[in-house]
């Protein structure tokens, strides 16, 4: 890439009729007339780095602000300082939906912050005021269509840092070995979301468990899981994964995989349930397509936008016009569909066939579908692509980060759910 000049901001002419960052690519005459998202953030730290070259036309894909910067750090933090500080850090990052990772070694932190923009904006602002921070420097910033560590509220990194410290006074910090850390985490953050992933392993191991154990004795969960909802519902986002490969791979037949679903739905009950909350600042609808046999995923999703104080109705109705009729009344300002994980094919195609028809029947109101390909559960993400929808009232069919729906139940347990429900549904 000639230096990577992409990356640092350095103008080179090329003979290429694109510029690219990661995937995403914009034509020269696009690039030419993007708006920066210099003008769209206050901060008076951004400088002109790789911002522009990843602005993206379509407001659409403008979903997710991200900042890489490096600093020096107060002598004497120590690793058990840090671990700490990190810990801090994913606890509140994960109530104002901002993720990413952070390097410490000797006295240089690096760190990648993605999220909304106004979020990111007034973190850096912290930091930068922050007394046990000198020498900050944003090595860039802008915008991009997905999150890069959607998984991480903030996750402290054990891969060695390259030397990134100025070598001089009036140089600046090494970009491109920034640049070739982000890399290489990333990596490590798409392993642990892949089927044959490190992380994987154990849990396809809980998987056969559930599926080899009597329902006098079933697998318990972790402990970890048991405390924090969102450990819960990663535990049943990578066993639900597990299964899929199963499935996909013939290790196991479906009735038992229908099982494996039963029981893990039975653990999320035991483990209790979030409640509506008492001031909502959003109404949504989940409903699982009539027909499908999935539905212990929008039982989590549920759980998790709750807890990030989102009301959530639930939709169970057998009849396509019922569930219609559910989904698309007044006082909801998006609609969530609820499609497999676990599933085959046209358990997909159902929920993508219903999630049309919601949007045909209620054109202005945001309509998003979950399932397999919509990535891992993130109570944040989901809020933040919530929230997005919700400032823009023409939004269409949205594929992507908000909803992951799936995991489920063969005989579709209607007891679970201390949402309203019409005289329709079932218990």
């Amino acid at each position: 890439m000639g230096g990577r000049s992409w990356w640092t901001g350095r103008r080179r002419r090329r003979p290429a009729c694109a510029y690219a960052f990661r995937g995403f690519t914009i034509t020269r005459a696009a690039h030419m007339a993007a708006r920066s998202p210099r003008q769209d953030c206050p901060a008076s730290w951004l400088t002109g780095t790789f911002m522009a070259l990843t602005t993206v036309l379509d407001p659409a894909a403008r979903r997710v602000f991200r900042l890489a910067y490096a600093s020096r750090s107060l002598s004497g933090m120590g690793a058990p300082f840090v671990t700490e500080l990190a810990d801090y850090a994913a606890s509140s990052n994960r109530r104002n939906r901002v993720s990413g990772v952070l390097f410490a070694q000797d006295d240089i932190f690096l760190q990648w912050l993605e999220g909304p923009r106004d979020t990111v904006c007034a973190l850096m602002k912290r930091i930068e005021a922050d007394p046990r921070h000198h020498e900050v420097s944003v090595l860039g910033s802008g915008w991009m269509a997905q999150r890069r560590y959607a998984r991480w509220p903030m996750q402290l990194s054990d891969r060695p840092m390259p030397c990134l410290a100025p070598r001089s006074p009036r140089s600046s910090y090494d970009a491109d070995g920034a640049m070739r850390a982000f890399d290489s985490v990333a990596e490590d953050h798409l392993r642990e979301a892949a089927p044959d992933g490190r992380v994987h392993l154990e849990h396809a191991a809980f998987a056969r468990a559930l599926i080899s154990a009597s329902d006098e004795a079933l697998p318990a969960l972790p402990q970890a899981a048991l405390r924090d909802l969102h450990r819960r519902a990663e535990l049943a986002d990578h066993v639900c994964m597990a299964l899929a490969q199963g499935r996909a791979e013939d290790i196991w037949p479906p009735d038992q995989i229908a099982i494996a679903l039963f029981r893990l739905n039975r653990l999320w009950q035991q483990a209790g349930r979030a409640r509506d909350p008492v001031q909502a600042r959003r109404h949504v609808a989940i409903a699982v397509p009539p027909g499908a046999s999935e539905i212990l995923g929008a039982i989590v999703k549920a759980d998790l936008l709750r807890s990030e104080g989102v009301a959530v109705r639930m939709v169970l109705d057998d009849s396509d016009e019922a569930a219609l009729d559910a989904a698309c009344s007044p006082g909801l300002d998006a609609v969530i569909v609820a499609g497999p994980r676990a599933g085959p094919g046209s358990e997909a195609r159902r929920a993508h066939g219903f999630a049309l028809a919601v949007q045909a029947r209620a054109p202005r109101r945001p309509v998003y579908l979950g399932g397999a390909a919509s990535g891992p559960l993130a109570a944040w993400a989901g809020a933040q692509a919530l929230n997005e929808a919700q400032a823009n009232a023409h939004a269409s069919l949205a594929i992507g980060e908000l909803v992951q729906s799936a995991l489920g139940s063969l005989n579709r347990q209607r007891t679970a759910f201390d949402a309203p429900r019409t005289a329709s549904q079932r218990h």
